[in-house]
């Protein structure tokens, strides 16, 4: 499974900047949500958010000690947001959220 290469936003997603070598064939989607169904009803091998299928006992980890894929996540706003305490409350909550879930993220 992989994202449609053109329309990738975030390149670190994509084949070409991944450890592993391009598949002979796959299913391409725009959708996070698509490629899990897809794995999920056989259609082979995918790699996926382990937040997303870590508490699904109908995924098995393929590699899990040979191959780590992070991708940083970002939280984007305008520069006078920043001063806003209602955006500094969301940012904070967030990274908060973000530490507490470290087993499901960081796996």
């Amino acid at each position: 499974m992989s994202y449609v290469e053109s329309a990738l936003q975030v390149a670190e997603l994509g084949h070409r900047s991944s450890q592993l070598p391009a598949p002979k064939s796959s299913f391409q989607a725009t959708s996070i949500f698509a490629q899990v169904e897809a794995v999920r009803r056989g259609a082979g091998i995918g790699l996926l958010p382990n937040f997303m299928v870590a508490r699904d006992s109908g995924f098995v980890p393929v590699l899990p000690h040979d191959f780590e894929r992070q991708l940083p996540i970002w939280a984007v706003a305008r520069p006078e947001s920043l001063r806003s305490a209602r955006v500094q409350a969301v940012i904070a909550a967030l990274k908060e959220e973000v530490a507490a879930r470290q087993d499901l993220l960081a796996a």
